[in-house]
This record gives C-alpha cells, structure tokens and sequence, in this order.
C-alpha cells in the first residue's frame, strides 16, 4: 500500500501517468518513469500506467488539481532528450507528436479537453524522445536515463504541489511567493 492516508476533501489531488507500449522498447519510457515513481511520491499523488487512450486520460485526471504526463515523443532530437510542455499554457509542439495506435493521439485529446473545458488546472507533458520504437523491451540507454531525471523532477515537482492549498494549485511553483 503506498498511500495509507484516506482522501481528504482539502487535500491537492495529484496525479502522475506513464504512458506507452511496454513491447516496443522507447515507447515504453512513460511506464517506465511511473514505475520508477510508484510509492516514491508525497502521500496522495495517484500513479497510473496506460497505452494513452483518451477516454483513458479524460478520466485518470478527472477531479485533479495538477496531472504529469510522460510519454515517448518521437522527433529529430536526439535520443533521451527531454521537453517540459506546460499544456495549459500551449498546445503540444507538432514535431513532438508521432504515431499513434489510437485514433486520436495525446496531442488530440489534449485538446479536445481543451474544448470541452475538462483539462485539468496544472497539466505538464514531459516528453522524452526515443530512437527505437520496434517490437522488443528494454529501453535506449540515453532514453532510461532522462527517464531517471525526469522521475526526479516529477519528484520535486508534486512535493512542492502537495505542500500547497487547494486553491494555490493552479500556479507553476515559481510563481509561489
């Protein structure tokens, strides 16, 4: 059990999701920062796994004050390197958005959530390029690595919102004075 407390009505909920392909060896680093995450967190930050299927997602962060999405982003950058995208603030950039084996991609439901006025009030997309996305496991060594600092920064990241009120939620930690 790695949240003994039961919900508070008062309490920020948080909520970190890996995504991807766990047999197609980089698609599979979003799952791997979550389980890298999974009872490494402040009490009360909810961590689930998922291919990023957007009926999915549009639950998952149903009722959260702040969501981290990780996922492989397929670009010309080199492998493991990482974007922070505050997705509230912009949509995802289009060189960072590859196939999907959905009909709609994480960029899509995204902004249909937009639309709809369901995106949660702090959304972060921390995309990692890959570099193999063929069927097999194990990830790219440069991949694995930005996927331990980025859990890293997840892990900084949701201490700073778990110590705040409700209503603070909505702001990035910088802008807490």
């Amino acid at each position: 059990m790695c949240d003994p407390l039961p919900d508070s009505p008062h309490r920020t909920r948080l909520t970190v999701i890996g995504i991807g392909n766990p047999y197609r060896h980089d698609d599979a680093v979003g799952l791997a920062v979550a389980r890298q995450l999974r009872c490494t967190l402040p009490a009360g930050v909810d961590v689930l796994e998922g291919a990023g299927e957007p009926t999915g997602l549009f639950a998952a962060w149903e009722g959260a004050d702040a969501v981290w999405i990780i996922d492989a982003a397929h670009s010309a950058a080199p492998p493991g390197t990482v974007h922070r995208i505050p997705a509230n603030e912009r949509t995802l950039p289009a060189d960072l958005v590859g196939p999907s084996t959905h009909a709609l991609g994480l960029a899509d439901t995204i902004e249909i959530s937009r639309t709809l006025g369901w995106l949660p009030r702090h959304l972060v997309i921390y995309a990692i390029c890959g570099h193999t996305f063929s069927a097999g496991l194990g990830l790219d060594p440069e991949v694995a690595a930005a996927a331990r600092n980025v859990a890293a920064a997840i892990r900084a990241e949701t201490a700073i919102y778990a110590a705040r009120e409700p209503d603070d939620a909505a702001r990035e930690p910088h802008d807490l004075r």
